[in-house]
Parts: C-alpha cells; sequence; structure tokens
C-alpha cells in the first residue's frame, strides 16, 4: 500500500449498466499502472482503498509510511 501513487476507475456504458468497472493503481514507477478490470461496485472498492491509504498517510511530504517504519509524531 506505501507504494500506490494514484488510484483511479473507469467505466463505460455497460460498465455503468453492470455496475462494475476498472480499477486503476499507479505507483511512481515509469511502468503502466496496474489494471484491474470488472471489479464490482468498483465506486465503493475505490473509496476504501483511498481511505486506508489515507489512514496510513503519515502526514509529511514523503508519503505514506513504508513497513516497519515507527509512526512520526504529527505536525501542529
Amino acid at each position: 500500500m506505501y507504494r500506490i501513487n494514484d488510484i483511479s476507475i473507469e467505466k463505460d456504458l455497460i460498465d455503468r449498466l453492470l455496475g462494475c468497472g476498472t480499477l486503476v493503481i499507479a505507483d511512481a514507477t515509469e511502468k503502466p499502472g496496474m489494471l484491474l478490470d470488472d471489479v464490482p461496485r468498483v465506486d465503493t472498492v475505490h473509496r476504501t482503498i483511498q481511505q486506508l491509504l489515507w489512514e496510513q498517510d503519515d502526514g509529511t511530504d514523503d508519503g505514506e509510511l513504508p513497513p516497519g517504519e515507527p509512526p512520526r509524531g504529527r505536525r501542529r
């Protein structure tokens, strides 16, 4: 989770009718983002992943906490 840089969704007309969509997950590398096609309730999944990313954010400009890194004090 700490490597995710961007997350977005794509839905065409058929996806909207079926209640699914494509989840696009990207990190800061040169590689294209990972596409997860036909994700049911993609809006809910997108919102949940964003919430998980936000909860892992340590409040600094360098992004989320890498695994095993101790939490830092929040700036006020």
